[in-house]
């Protein structure tokens, strides 16, 4: 697999190709259809290189490509343009079937086995499609210039449209988008778009990808030579009382007692050494790590979760029928009032059992809201009595509402399989997002869906693996506050470490909450963007 053995100087080749395509629809879905492609090779495959002015540099060739039909050549109009230049299509016979998203696979893969790469912006997208139509993942290597401008703002949220082709362009001066094709393309399908108008903003699009990754990788390259601070191998220094029994005697195995110490303090200034390297990182390295991040997870949201059907109907009656229960007894409990009715329950919450009020609406009424009620101060019997059963009812409703009433609508209708999308630059820890695919059962009002990294720890059980596969979980133990403390050569950090010291519970000590709440409090501090925040 190429993408395993490719490291950063990959971008140093003067071989890439560049490519927008314009679709209908999703990869996974049956009718959806890839409408236009518009591609550029720079560099040559062959020795044979032809020069674009509009590029700006040599080039194999610009061509475009229509689903079902032909791969034809194509080159920026001249000045002279007649109607037929400006539509390759034009008199062209339908019905010509000659594969072009194999056709265009097939270029692709002559790229990188040529030691080239593929830059694309968003390129999960363009990836999904290439896969459907044959290209292995694990051999291309991909620079996504949406990922290069994430890491260089620093992780500005892509959401928020800065990320966005248009915005990259803007902010690097490279050119606009077209302002008609933009109008036009707003709320319509590709396959319904003139092809003239497609192809002026497809190729318009390709142009301002070229140009945005020419640039990043010049300032990538011009911010690699920072350095954090210097690392301090002493404070990293292990000791023979720190490592667990199971280490230790690992270590007595294979050397002689007395030298022990020895051994690890040698150990550990190899590894200091190491990490003092790769201190003086390079933010290349950290947009190569995020681009060869993209084929992968574009394999992974190719195939959708599965559900185990009977443990999601189990869950899902269990649940219910609980919520039901704790429904009847807070009716006895609270005199018969319905405690979905949030004046009644206003009522009853502040007048019947005196709890102190700690929030209002806007028009002034006492707050029932989940998170008000979860922060009540219970000090009688019958204050903690009804905050139990409350609590539990909170919990179980969003549970079932948010999780398991999906879980059983797509076991019911959707064969057990839940589609969600894999995110990288929305996040500004630089963290990976997901979210649902919305699914709308027959007996729904709205559409359900769930993102992936915010399924409860008590529901995951409710997944299955594929046949012939097992599912794992791995996680690395306060990996932020590690690699902080390493930048930061902070020498409190660093023994805390050496002594194994459980960063999260001494936050959840200083806040008295549990270790898991304690976590984003923990975190926070590192990725805040100002001081007075």
């Amino acid at each position: 697999m190429r993408m395993i053995d490719t490291d950063p100087t990959v971008y140093d080749s003067p071989l890439y190709m560049v490519l927008d395509l314009e679709f209908d629809g999703h990869p996974r879905d049956p009718d959806g259809k890839v409408v236009l492609g518009v591609s550029a090779t720079f560099g040559s495959t062959t020795g044979t290189q032809c020069l674009e002015p509009s590029m700006g540099e040599a080039q194999e060739g610009v061509y475009a490509l229509w689903e079902g039909g032909s791969v034809l050549p194509y080159r920026p109009p001249s000045e002279n343009a007649t109607q037929s230049d400006l539509d390759p299509f034009s008199g062209h016979p339908q019905g010509t079937p000659s594969g072009g998203m194999r056709e265009l696979v097939a270029e692709v893969e002559k790229v990188c086995n040529a030691g080239g790469f593929l830059v694309a912006h968003n390129a999960v997208a363009e990836l999904g499609w290439l896969a459907k139509h044959g290209l292995d993942l694990r051999e291309v290597v991909v620079y996504d210039t949406m990922l290069g401008e994430w890491v260089l703002q620093a992780g500005m949220p892509a959401h928020q449209g800065q990320l966005s082709l248009e915005g990259t362009a803007a902010r690097r001066s490279v050119g606009v988008k077209s302002e008609w094709t933009t109008i036009l393309f707003n709320g319509v399908r590709a396959s319904e778009i003139p092809y003239t108008a497609l192809l002026e903003r497809c190729t318009n699009d390709v142009l301002l990808t070229a140009k945005s990754f020419k640039l990043q990788l010049q300032e990538l390259k011009s911010k690699s030579s920072c350095s954090y601070g210097s690392y301090d191998s002493s404070y990293v220094k292990l000791k023979d009382q720190k490592l667990e029994a199971k280490e230790l005697s690992t270590i007595k195995n294979t050397i002689e007692s007395s030298s022990i110490e020895s051994f690890i303090e040698q150990e550990a200034c190899q590894q200091g050494s190491i990490a003092a390297k790769q201190l003086h990182h390079s933010l290349v390295a950290v947009q190569f790590c995020r681009s060869m991040m993209t084929p992968m997870l574009c394999d992974m949201q190719r195939e959708p979760l599965l559900l185990d059907k009977a443990l999601v109907d189990f869950e899902y009656q269990k649940a219910t029928a609980r919520r039901e229960e704790i429904l009847r007894t807070m009716y006895i409990l609270t005199g018969g009032i319905n405690i979905n009715s949030r004046p009644q329950l206003a009522t009853y919450v502040y007048g019947t059992l005196g709890f102190t009020c700690t929030e209002k609406t806007p028009s002034g009424a006492p707050s029932v809201k989940e998170e008000v009620l979860e922060a009540l101060v219970a000090k009688t019997k019958e204050q903690r009595e009804f905050k139990e059963l409350m609590s539990e009812y909170i919990a179980l409703n969003t549970m079932i509402s948010k999780n398991l009433e999906l879980f059983y609508g797509l076991c019911d209708e959707q064969e057990s399989k839940m589609w969600v999308e894999i995110r990288q630059g929305t996040t500004a820890t630089h963290r990976l997002s997901s979210i649902g695919v919305p699914f709308k059962h027959s007996l729904w009002k709205q559409p359900k869906k769930a993102q992936g990294q915010n399924i409860p720890r008590t529901l995951k059980h409710l997944f299955r693996a594929p046949e012939g596969y097992k599912i794992g979980e791995v996680d690395g133990s306060a990996l932020e506050f590690r690699v902080a403390a390493s930048m930061s050569g902070d020498q409190v950090a660093l023994q805390e470490i050496v002594d194994l010291y459980d960063i999260h519970s001494g936050t959840a000590a200083v806040y008295k909450c549990s270790r898991q709440d304690a976590k984003p409090r923990t975190f926070k501090p590192l990725f805040i963007r100002r001081l007075n925040q």
